[in-house]
């Protein structure tokens, strides 16, 4: 399902974040979740606006998938 966030919080160091959805979820997400729309990780910032495919089926939580910058 295609959702739409705001990128809450970075770690660079691990290459991960979390993305706060339109629907008041929290979502992890993994730098691989860039690549596939030719975003670098690197160049996120908090609070850049995000559109994403979910997938809540992870046993570790709500996850963001396939990133694009809006």
């Amino acid at each position: 399902m295609t959702q739409k966030g705001v990128i809450k919080s970075l770690k660079r160091d691990k290459g991960y974040g979390w993305i706060h959805s339109n629907d008041g979820i929290d979502r992890f997400f993994h730098r691989s979740a860039c690549n596939k729309n030719g975003i670098e990780f690197a160049n996120l910032l908090e609070g850049d606006r995000v559109e994403f495919q979910t997938n809540d089926e992870n046993v570790n939580g709500p996850r963001a998938e396939e990133l694009k910058l809006l």
